[in-house]
């Protein structure tokens, strides 16, 4: 009961923009996981080999590593409100493009705009929500936002797998064919246009506003407010061109947390973007069939995204981390070797739980670790490393299928995953021995 009245606690205290932010999230959740379910399908469907998949999530996350750090800048100086906003407003067209293109031009032009827009809008995501927030209700507000991602994922992904049957059973059409898909996306890009909605309702911080006009009269924010204040909020009126230089510590903790990112994209590229093909022709289930499956797995991200905090209470947050993402290898060497449609779905489900239930608290930590000015540089960062595994991987990942089938992928992105894990606890193994419950970030910078 404690771990439901801690959030239920927690949920009360959160602020109008977190709301928002969270249904919106719940809106963009749904309307994704309809285009991650069936893409390739559609791909597959316009008559491309597993290649061309790999070569646009390469493409898109190009358009990711190339904006992060200049998006993540931005947000440091402006502010996430704006920029997200843009970044809305740049996925809602694009992605009904790429769900109606049929020309190998077009289809990359479109999603390469998508990767733009999700470029500016990932890298405000956690800046924003730490801005949103204070550090007691931090942990859960991240948490049930990542939760909130994958589990209206469970939603998008059903419909992604029952539209097309609907689209048969109602027009005549094919339900795997490339018409029902497109039907599929048309409302899917409808949904993401309703997700901006909530984001335009939000407001910027009135502590925030306060600070920027004091900056604007060449004043400081007053001591008593700056005490209580979040780091958005102190940073406010650094905004205007003040802002310090990150120290050599901070640098450090950034290049660390970047450089795990980049080895679980690197693994994640290889073989995530084509599991969907590997339901399909290896386990040979049905388009309905993948779409149950895909939305099951959102189910039970979620569930798990929901427990991590009671699991960091107990264990830590670092320790959390590393136990899970250790626990996910074994069932990613199963889809390996044992590509049977009942241990390969329950591995599946298993692996996908545990590496992703801790994203909440790897941004949390992230965030509280750089310090004070350094969170859109933070979040910037980690986007584009893990996007750029997220173009090296899906290009190989799809050249070493075609040519040698599912195995080899999903060896190297277990090797890959151990890799990252023990890299990480090499160099953050200490990082809450000397910190309290409450996390002071001198201390988590000097670890």
């Amino acid at each position: 009961m404690s771990f439901i009245s801690d959030y239920l606690s927690s949920f009360r205290s959160f602020t109008r923009n977190a709301k928002l932010y969270l249904l919106s999230a719940m809106i963009a959740g749904i309307a994704n996981s309809m285009f991650f379910v069936l893409y390739n399908l559609y791909l597959k469907e316009l008559g491309f080999g597993p290649e061309f998949p790999g070569m646009i999530t390469s493409l898109t996350n190009l358009a990711i590593v190339f904006l992060a750090i200049p998006a993540g800048r931005f947000c440091d100086l402006t502010g996430p409100r704006r920029l997200m906003i843009i970044g809305f407003a740049l996925a809602i067209p694009f992605s009904l493009g790429r769900g109606l293109a049929i020309g190998r031009s077009s289809l990359l032009f479109n999603n390469f705009m998508v990767g733009c827009a999700s470029a500016i809008t990932q890298v405000t995501i956690a800046p924003f929500l730490t801005q949103s927030s204070s550090p007691n209700e931090r942990v859960h507000l991240f948490s049930i936002s990542s939760a909130m991602s994958v589990a209206t994922g469970f939603v998008g992904s059903y419909l992604g797998g029952t539209l097309p049957s609907l689209a048969a059973i109602i027009l005549g059409w094919n339900p795997e064919s490339a018409e029902s898909y497109r039907l599929t996306f048309i409302v899917a890009a409808t949904l993401l246009a309703f997700a901006i909605v909530p984001i335009l309702l939000t407001k910027e911080s009135r502590k925030r506003q306060d600070s920027c006009q004091s900056a604007q009269n060449g004043e400081s924010a007053p001591a008593t407010m700056t005490a209580t204040m979040t780091w958005p909020e102190q940073a406010a009126p650094k905004a205007r061109g003040a802002n310090p230089p990150l120290s050599k510590e901070a640098l450090n903790v950034i290049f660390w947390f970047g450089l795990s990112q980049l080895l679980i994209g690197l693994g994640a590229g290889l073989f995530v973007s084509f599991m969907n093909l590997y339901m399909s022709d290896v386990l040979e289930l049905s388009t309905a069939a993948i779409g149950n499956w895909m939305a099951i797995s959102s189910l039970t991200q979620a569930i798990g995204m929901l427990a991590a905090p009671s699991m960091a209470k107990v264990f830590g947050k670092v320790r959390t981390i590393i136990g899970c993402q250790c626990l996910s290898i074994p069932f990613l060497l199963i889809l390996a070797f044992v590509p049977l449609p009942g241990p390969a779905v329950v591995a599946f489900l298993m692996r996908t739980m545990l590496m992703n239930m801790n994203n909440g608290l790897f941004s949390v930590l992230a965030m509280e670790t750089v310090g004070e000015n350094g969170h859109g540089l933070m979040s910037g960062v980690l986007s584009l490393v893990f996007s750029t595994g997220w173009v090296i991987g899906p290009y190989v990942g799809g050249q070493v299928i075609e040519a040698h089938g599912y195995t080899p992928v999903f060896v190297a992105g277990a090797i890959l995953y151990l890799t990252a894990t023990l890299l990480f606890w090499l160099r953050f193994r200490n990082l809450e021995k000397n910190t309290s419950s409450s996390p002071n970030q001198d201390a988590f910078i000097s670890a």
